[in-house]
């Protein structure tokens, strides 16, 4: 077995996926090809190191994004094939494997910011519950709310009332979100309350029609519509917040 055919099998023998002919035929050819066998400990601290890694459930825009970024440094530098095979074994491993690949294609911190911006978001919802800061209007009418926000930030959102479709408007407030100023509107649904945080758009922002994900009984949905993101956040479920969302987005 020559150090081509070994290189190839490294990732295999090491999620133990080698018939036992197979398996011996790579251990011996490491015993005696110094190369191989440093590549083999590369690709074994790898494994290793992508097990310890926490589980996040990955958007599909990021899944996209990272599979974009990927795709344009192999046409830029024809060298960044070699790594093929740590994408390989970083794609066993699933939301982990997306950390793993990006911090070896110089990437892990936009996995970190997309964490943290996430981890934010509902810290900001929960903390609205926590410190009676829901609403500083407390109103249904978008008439008297939208002009509320002049001055306080530099944009201005589009209020409506959706009590005809089931999603009544509490009220609104200026939040912090990810170090900057937003506004937020507040709706109910039922018993459950949802916050929905307007931002700017930027350059970086995921272009996908809803991004949806959750994390400790709360769930967030994300789309964008011309120049602002809207993220609507509740214990309610994705597809609620969906629905709720295209509303918004009809109203518009």
């Amino acid at each position: 077995m020559n150090c081509n055919e070994t290189l190839e099998l490294l990732n295999s023998l090491v999620d133990n996926e080698l018939l036992p002919v197979e398996a011996e035929a790579v251990k011996n050819h490491l015993q005696h090809c110094g190369k191989c066998r440093h590549e083999f400990e590369q690709t074994d601290d790898l494994h290793k190191t992508l097990s310890k890694v926490a589980r996040y459930t990955v958007p599909d825009s990021l899944s996209i994004q990272i599979s974009k970024q990927i795709a344009s440094l192999e046409e830029k530098q024809p060298a960044v094939r070699n790594w093929k095979r740590w994408v390989t074994l970083a794609a066993t491993h699933a939301a982990a494997a997306l950390l793993g690949v990006a911090i070896y294609f110089s990437i892990s911190s936009f996995l970190d910011d997309s964490t943290a911006m996430q981890d934010d978001i509902i810290a900001v919802h929960v903390r609205s519950f926590m410190e009676q800061n829901l609403a500083h209007v407390s109103t249904s009418d978008s008439h008297t709310l939208q002009p509320w926000f002049a001055g306080k930030i530099d944009y201005a959102p589009s209020v409506h009332d959706l009590e005809i479709d089931g999603f009544p408007l509490i009220g609104g407030r200026v939040d912090q979100l990810n170090g900057r100023k937003v506004a937020v509107l507040v709706y109910q649904r039922r018993k459950h309350l949802i916050n929905l945080f307007i931002e700017i758009a930027t350059v970086d922002t995921p272009q996908a029609e809803f991004v949806k994900w959750g994390r400790r009984g709360y769930h967030v949905v994300t789309t964008q519509q011309g120049d602002f993101v809207y993220s609507a956040v509740s214990d309610l479920s994705t597809d609620e917040l969906e629905k709720f969302l295209q509303l918004i987005q009809t109203k518009n």
